[in-house]
């Protein structure tokens, strides 16, 4: 081959990548429109939102030492079901008064801080909630980012209880 030709396959090689390079920009820029992505602060507040109702399940009470987790089937039991509870926190308050005790004073130390508005609620399957903590200042929550959920499912009454805080955008 000649120098000149090889001159002109490298030309025509280099014409090829340009092309190639301007069609997968074309096709990335078209296909996205950008209505799926989160921006920073909406990412923030889900994150803060999951961590917090992750955090939330773990801490230990004083109710025997159990953890907020097991304390909600006996919260339920005692709000929702009528059955006394035979459990004795150390505080004198009962299982739902405990959760509720936790969940405001961690509250207060976290979100209020930053003065998000935030509905917080533990919900059985149908019967309304349990428990609702709701920091919105009589306007309703309409633009919530993506919840942190938690569910637990209850031997007691066989249903699915759910630990639930909304951030409102």
């Amino acid at each position: 081959m000649k120098k000149s030709q090889m001159e002109i396959m490298g030309l025509i090689i280099m014409i090829m990548l340009v092309l190639v390079g301007i069609l997968v920009y074309i096709f990335f820029k078209l296909g996205d429109d950008g209505s799926d992505r989160l921006s920073f602060d909406e990412y923030k507040k889900t994150q803060m939102a999951q961590n917090y109702v992750n955090t939330l399940m773990d801490v230990t009470t004083t109710c025997n030492s159990l953890q907020v987790k097991n304390l909600m089937a006996e919260c339920e039991k005692v709000s929702k079901l009528g059955i006394p509870s035979g459990l004795s926190c150390g505080s004198g308050r009962s299982p739902c008064e405990e959760i509720e005790f936790i969940t405001e004073a961690t509250i207060s130390e976290s979100l209020r801080d930053y003065s998000y508005k935030f509905v917080f609620s533990i919900r059985g399957d149908s019967s309304g909630d349990i428990f609702n903590l709701e920091n919105v200042d009589g306007f309703s929550c309409k633009n919530k980012v993506a919840p942190g959920i938690f569910p637990i499912y209850s031997s007691l009454s066989g249903r699915i209880l759910e630990l639930r805080l909304d951030i409102c955008s």
